[in-house]
């Protein structure tokens, strides 16, 4: 499922240059541009997806039991909330 996840990460039209982090379903996203991430992770809040951020990243932690179905869903989210 990590795998999943980077992949959809690495795809999405961030307008700012990132790095992606992931230790099993830990993720995270580092920002060049720490105002454009706070700016994803407040989209994300109002879109429905809880995300933690701070210091130009976003943090996402889901549960080791997830489905892709739910999955995809979230990171459409976040997709959604990084234009």
């Amino acid at each position: 499922m990590s795998d999943y996840f980077y992949d959809r990460i690495f795809e999405m039209p961030f307008e700012s240059e990132m790095e992606i982090r992931i230790a099993g379903l830990a993720i995270a996203v580092d920002f060049k541009d720490e105002e454009y991430a706070k700016k994803i992770v407040k989209k994300a809040l109002q879109n429905g997806l809880l995300l933690a951020g701070g210091e130009g990243k976003i943090q996402m932690y889901p549960a080791l039991t997830i489905d892709k179905v739910t999955a995809k869903k979230g990171l459409d989210i976040l997709e959604k909330s990084s234009i």
